[in-house]
C-alpha cells in the first residue's frame, strides 16, 4: 500500500496505568484468538528463560501472492480467500502482533516523561534508524507499510473517507493486540520465573495471572521483544510490581470472573462462522455462531453453555429482543440487533458490549429486525461516543503531524 503518512495512524493516547499488561478481557474476547500463543515456545539461556521468535518476522510474499483482507467488526479481519473448509484460518492480527513486536520502540517520551511504549500511539514517537545512522519514518508507519506488504485491500486509496476508515480500523486492531500482548507478556514472565527459579510448572490455568512478582523477580526473566530496550523492561517490571497497579489488576480480574470466556479457539467468531457455513452449506446467524463458540463440555447438548456468564448474557439479549420485537421473534436466527445487545448489557460498560466486542462494529449501522422507541436514545448515545472518539483521534493526528514536521 502506498505512502499514507504518519498522521493518519492515530489511536490510543497517554498510558492508562491500569491497562498496561492487564486487559479488560483477560485475554478472553470474542475477537481473534490469543495472538501471543503462537510464539509461546521457550528456551533456557544462561540464568533466564526467554520468549522465542519475537525478534524475527516471516518473509514477505510475492506481490501476486498477497492475501485479500477486509475489516470486520471493530478489530477483526476477513481473509476473503479462506473458504472455511480448507486448512487453518490465517491469524491476521497475529501477523500484526509479530510486526509491532519486531518494531517495538522501547522507551518513549510521553508529555516529556520517559516510559515504555504500551499504546499504539507510542509507535509514532520513535523513528526507524537507517543504515547510514539517520532516522527514517516513524515505527507506526513502518508497521503499517510492513503489514500491507503482506496483505492487500480493495479499498480505493484515492477515497479519503474509505482510507480514513481503514486506518481507524487498523489502529483499533493494533491497540487491542498490543494490550493483549502486554497482558500475556506479564503472565509469561510469571511462568518463566517459576520454571527457571523454582523449577515448577506454571500456566494460566494454574493461576499464573493471579501471581504478582517483585520487580527483581520480573527482571530475572526476559521477554525478547521487550528487553530489546532493557530500560523499557525495567520500567514495566517496576510498574507491574507497584501496589497501585496490582490493586487495579485485581479489581479488573474480580470484575471479569473466573468462568471461561468462550471456546472459539484460533478461528475467532468470524472464522468459526465460515467453518460452520462450509460444513452446513447454509448461512449462519450471529447467535448460532455464539452458541457454538460457547457450548459446554456436552457436545450433544447445545443448551448447556461453557459458563454461567455466557448463559446469562444470552438470556438477557433474548429478553431484549422479545421486548423490542414481540414474542414471536425468532431472535436466535435473526440478524444481530445491536440496540438489543447494547441494552442487554446496560450499555457499553468500559467500552465493551455484553458480548461481541471487537466483532460487532460499534460505529456502523447494523441490520435489525425492527425498531422501537428506545432506538432514539441508543442512537444519541452512540453518536456522542463516536464524536468523542473522533475528537480524540483528531487530537492525536494533530500531535503526530507536529511530531512528523520536526
Amino acid at each position: 500500500m502506498g505512502d499514507v503518512g504518519d498522521a493518519g495512524l492515530g489511536g490510543g493516547g497517554d498510558t492508562n496505568m491500569g491497562d498496561v499488561g492487564d486487559t479488560g478481557a483477560g485475554g478472553q474476547t470474542d475477537d481473534e484468538a490469543d495472538v501471543v500463543a503462537a510464539d509461546a515456545a521457550v528456551r533456557r539461556s544462561s540464568s533466564s528463560i526467554r520468549f522465542r521468535k519475537c525478534n524475527s518476522v516471516r518473509a514477505k510474499p510475492a506481490e501476486g501472492d498477497k492475501v485479500l483482507i477486509r475489516p470486520l467488526g471493530e478489530t477483526s479481519w476477513d481473509d476473503v480467500t479462506w473458504e472455511g473448509n480448507k486448512g487453518a484460518r490465517t491469524n491476521i492480527n497475529g501477523v500484526l502482533g509479530a510486526l509491532y513486536r519486531y518494531h517495538y520502540p522501547g522507551m518513549v517520551e510521553v508529555g516529556g516523561v520517559p516510559q515504555a511504549a504500551t499504546r499504539w500511539a507510542h509507535w509514532a514517537l520513535k523513528r526507524k534508524l537507517l543504515e547510514d545512522g539517520s532516522e527514517g519514518r516513524t515505527l507506526q508507519s513502518v508497521v503499517w507499510e510492513d503489514f500491507w506488504s503482506r496483505y492487500k485491500t480493495d479499498v480505493d486509496e484515492d477515497d479519503r473517507e474509505a482510507m480514513r476508515a481503514l486506518k481507524k480500523h487498523f489502529s483499533r486492531a493494533a491497540e487491542k493486540v498490543i494490550n493483549d500482548s502486554l497482558y500475556n507478556a506479564r503472565i509469561t514472565a510469571v511462568c518463566h520465573h517459576f520454571k527457571a527459579v523454582k523449577g515448577q510448572s506454571m500456566n494460566k490455568k494454574k493461576g499464573a495471572n493471579k501471581i504478582y512478582l517483585s520487580e527483581e523477580e520480573y527482571l530475572q526473566t526476559e521477554i525478547d521483544w521487550l528487553v530489546k530496550d532493557i530500560e523499557a523492561w525495567r520500567w514495566l517490571a517496576k510498574l507491574w510490581s507497584s501496589p497501585d497497579w496490582i490493586e487495579v489488576s485485581k479489581g479488573k480480574r474480580s470484575n471479569r470472573g473466573s468462568d471461561p470466556g468462550h471456546k472459539y479457539g484460533a478461528n475467532g467468531h468470524f472464522g468459526l462462522q465460515r467453518r460452520m457455513e462450509a460444513e452446513s452449506g447454509t448461512s449462519q446467524s450471529f447467535m448460532s455462531v455464539y452458541l457454538r463458540g460457547h457450548r459446554g463440555p456436552d457436545q450433544n447438548n447445545a443448551d448447556v453453555l461453557c459458563s454461567q456468564a455466557a448463559k446469562e448474557k444470552l438470556e438477557a439479549y433474548g429478553q431484549q429482543m422479545v421486548k423490542r420485537h414481540g414474542e414471536d421473534v425468532d431472535w436466535m436466527q435473526e440478524p444481530l440487533d445491536v440496540k438489543a445487545l447494547y441494552h442487554s448489557g446496560q450499555g457499553r460498560r468500559h467500552g465493551r458490549y455484553a458480548f461481541g466486542t471487537g466483532v460487532v462494529d460499534y460505529n456502523r449501522s447494523q441490520p435489525c429486525v425492527g425498531s422501537s422507541s428506545s432506538s432514539t436514545a441508543t442512537s444519541r448515545w452512540a453518536r456522542v461516543d463516536e464524536a468523542q472518539e473522533e475528537a480524540r483521534e483528531a487530537r492525536e493526528e494533530a500531535r503526530q503531524a507536529r511530531e512528523e514536521a520536526r
